[in-house]
């Protein structure tokens, strides 16, 4: 019997397939079928049939239909395996993932196993890395059952894409995919139904997937599909009705999955979505909710429910924040276009986002980093050299200069001004994204417009 199916849903995949296909191909565990449901016309298809003809194990499926619930439906129907993995067409697996993942879902005879992943984003030959968590640090290496871990953080991750579900599980619970167009949600309630339905779960915190956010044809880059989070959600209630599995403690996990998904899409969304967003929230979504989270541990639990509510007070603050953080954002753009020679002065969290932002823009003149304190370092990455400060002044008197330091900034700007910079040649940047994903919703708010 074939180990693991893995499926791999394409449509239009061509600038990323063959990375994500050299992955799963040379994988350490070789009884696996690579079941490949494809919709392109941008000759991702033919690329496909080249590494079927080259490798047994691989199936091609042709199928115009777009909707990505479609894809992984068929997948699911055409598999032999005794597991399911699902791969994105733009991300990549470590070559160890299916070996390691098989075996802890064998040894413990599992419903499902994950791991810990990283997303990442390439940007001017460089890829930025960060590595995200899907339990909470008691929860991994042991089996649990959800239902009874009174904590959010497992539930609300929709990454679908980092474990294995056993076969046997997704059809005794009638477990599939909702067949809506394009690629849009759907795996909130694939997440959700295996959530509530599984009896035994197994997290791992090492780290196999890669998983893409630079992909600007992803439905999570696209303020207008905010439309289908509350369709989704429709439909899970509907389809958790016809399991009969609309228990109190599913109702609970439901409630709070929908939550949580409405405040991390109103974190990324522009202003005029996040009132459309806010104006789809009905007082049913309300009802109870604070009965909901009682027990449970949230990331942000007292921000979350407060957008939830539409507490107008707290939206006005978000507002002005939102408006300092774009002045922030229109001045480093306009700096990054009439400058071709920047220093940015500091690199810890806040001159790391300056720099990736930079890279993000496209800044295509010279760009030096100096730090008092690690000066004649090198980056933790071993990529960028670390200059000391009164040394780069004297080579760069007349570059624009960004003091990325949110406490030390008015000693750094004396320091500067002491060794001859000019004032107006000096900008003081002490906020702006740390994260990854946040730097990544704030460039696609802040500068894509531009």
């Amino acid at each position: 019997m074939t180990a693991i199916s893995v499926i791999v849903p394409t449509h239009n995949s061509k600038k990323y397939i063959r990375e994500c296909m050299d992955s799963i191909v040379r994988q350490t565990m070789s009884n696996i079928e690579i079941i490949c449901v494809d919709s392109s016309m941008d000759g991702t298809t033919e690329i496909l049939y080249a590494y079927q003809k080259s490798d047994e194990r691989i199936r091609v499926l042709e199928d115009k239909n777009a909707s990505y619930g479609h894809k992984i439906n068929v997948g699911i129907q055409q598999a032999d395996g005794k597991y399911i993995a699902i791969v994105e067409s733009d991300d990549y697996i470590a070559d160890n993932m299916m070996e390691s993942l098989f075996r802890v879902a064998d040894q413990n005879k599992v419903d499902f196993v994950k791991s810990n992943y990283k997303s990442f984003v390439d940007i001017d030959g460089e890829r930025w890395f960060t590595c995200s968590n899907i339990a909470e640090e008691e929860q991994y290496h042991r089996v649990i059952n959800l239902k009874k871990e009174k904590t959010v953080l497992p539930v609300v991750g929709y990454n679908i894409w980092t474990g294995l579900y056993s076969k046997s599980f997704l059809n005794e619970k009638k477990i599939f995919m909702h067949e809506s167009a394009g690629a849009a949600y759907q795996d909130a309630s694939f997440a959700g139904l295996t959530a509530m339905l599984a009896e035994r779960v197994y997290f791992l915190k090492e780290t196999y997937y890669g998983y893409r956010r630079d992909n600007d044809g992803s439905s999570v880059k696209s303020d207008e599909k905010y439309m289908y989070i509350p369709h989704e959600f429709a439909w899970l209630r509907e389809r958790m009705r016809c399991l009969e599995c609309d228990t109190p403690e599913n109702i609970e996990l439901f409630k709070i999955l929908k939550l949580r998904s409405y405040a991390w899409n109103y974190k990324r969304l522009s202003e005029v979505y996040r009132e459309k967003l806010l104006n789809e929230i009905s007082e049913d979504d309300l009802e109870d909710i604070d009965k909901s989270i009682l027990d449970f541990d949230m990331p942000d639990k007292d921000r979350v429910l407060r957008i939830y509510r539409g507490d107008e007070e707290y939206i006005k603050q978000e507002r002005e924040k939102e408006h300092k953080k774009r002045i922030i954002y229109e001045k480093l753009f306009n700096i990054f276009q009439k400058h071709n020679n920047i220093v940015l002065v500091c690199y810890g969290g806040y001159g790391q986002s300056i720099y990736r932002l930079m890279k993000l823009e496209g800044y295509d003149g010279n760009i030096v980093i100096c730090d008092n304190n690690k000066k004649g370092n090198m980056s933790e990455d071993g990529k960028i050299k670390i200059a000391d400060i009164e040394i780069t002044v004297m080579h760069n008197i007349k570059a624009h200069y960004i003091i990325a330091n949110k406490r030390q900034h008015d000693v750094l700007k004396e320091q500067l001004k002491r060794y001859g910079i000019e004032e107006k040649s000096i900008y003081v940047c002490s906020e702006i994204a740390l994260g990854l994903e946040d730097l990544m919703w704030d460039f696609n708010r802040y500068f894509k417009e531009k």
